[in-house]
């Protein structure tokens, strides 16, 4: 059964995100520097886990002008952040190299990860900006990374989204969760994303 999963219920995976990022920081430091963003449903407290209780969070993982790598090679990049990850998980997760993110998927039992005892994942985009604009690495078609760009409509919508009062806000989220609830009861390659929801609720309200 589909649920809407509170900050509060969501302390645990919180403070373990931040602990990722911070040790990521710390394996990358003597090339990367990173700055951490909370995005999508968990930034405007809209998460909903599946029917198994599974949620998930994503961040960007920005690089920074500080970086000392001579040039920002995609290919690099997911490598050597891949390998961070995996350095640095817990024994009780997983590691895997997606398209367009670095999953780290935690299961609620001690010794190897388990993939029935998952609780729940993060979701690490990396992402460079320049005067061109956001991009994230992606996988192609030929299984190589590559830079690809990001729409600037999202932070406009965030923009608008975060100039409501504290009541509109909680009718949009009420909205989106009640939406994001009938999503996730459709087969994943058929349902709307929650980035477009988000933004078709809020250009709605």
């Amino acid at each position: 059964m589909t649920e809407f999963v509170s900050r509060r219920e969501r302390k645990i995976a919180i403070v373990r995100a931040l602990k990722i990022v911070r040790d990521a920081q710390k394996y990358l430091s003597s090339t990367y520097k990173i700055d951490p963003r909370l995005v999508g449903s968990a930034k405007y407290n809209a998460v909903i886990c599946d029917g198994n209780g599974v949620y998930d969070m994503d961040y960007q993982l920005v690089l920074t002008n500080n970086c000392k790598c001579e040039e920002f090679d995609a290919n690099k990049i997911r490598k050597d952040f891949f390998n961070a990850f995996n350095a640095i998980k817990n024994e009780n997760e997983k590691v895997d190299n997606s398209t367009s993110v670095i999953t780290v998927r935690v299961s609620n039992n001690k010794g190897k990860f388990s993939a029935d005892k998952e609780v729940f994942s993060f979701d690490f985009a990396i992402i460079i900006e320049n005067k061109n604009g956001s991009f994230i690495t992606r996988r192609d078609a030929d299984n190589h990374y590559v830079w690809n760009e990001l729409p600037s409509r999202n932070s406009y919508i965030y923009d608008k989204y975060f100039l409501l009062n504290y009541y509109d806000q909680k009718i949009i989220i009420d909205r989106i969760i009640e939406r994001k609830m009938t999503e996730k009861m459709k087969p994943k390659d058929k349902r709307i994303p929650s980035s477009v929801i988000f933004m078709e609720e809020v250009n709605k309200f």
